[in-house]
């Protein structure tokens, strides 16, 4: 689903509606689940703010706060559809 997010001008490219606190998996540079935290936007698109429940240790030296900026595209719903 790729839709303009209401208000802001910026697109969603997810498949689920983003929300503070939902859980979610994390595809890219295999940085796992964690549960999202803030919004963002970037160029155009929304993005979602993750705490990661337990980053990769490279991740973890460049990110200490455990925190990882991502779009739809790039994360799911924790029991939802593959990426």
């Amino acid at each position: 689903m790729t839709e303009i997010v209401k208000g802001t001008g910026s697109t969603w490219t997810g498949t689920f509606e983003p929300a503070k606190g939902q859980k979610v998996t994390v595809g890219m540079n295999g940085l796992g689940a964690g549960i999202v935290t803030d919004f963002f936007f970037e160029a155009g698109f929304k993005g979602v703010v993750v705490k990661l429940s337990d980053a990769p240790d490279w991740h973890q030296r460049q990110c200490p706060d455990g925190l990882a900026y991502v779009f739809g595209r790039e994360c799911i719903l924790m029991g939802g559809d593959k990426i």
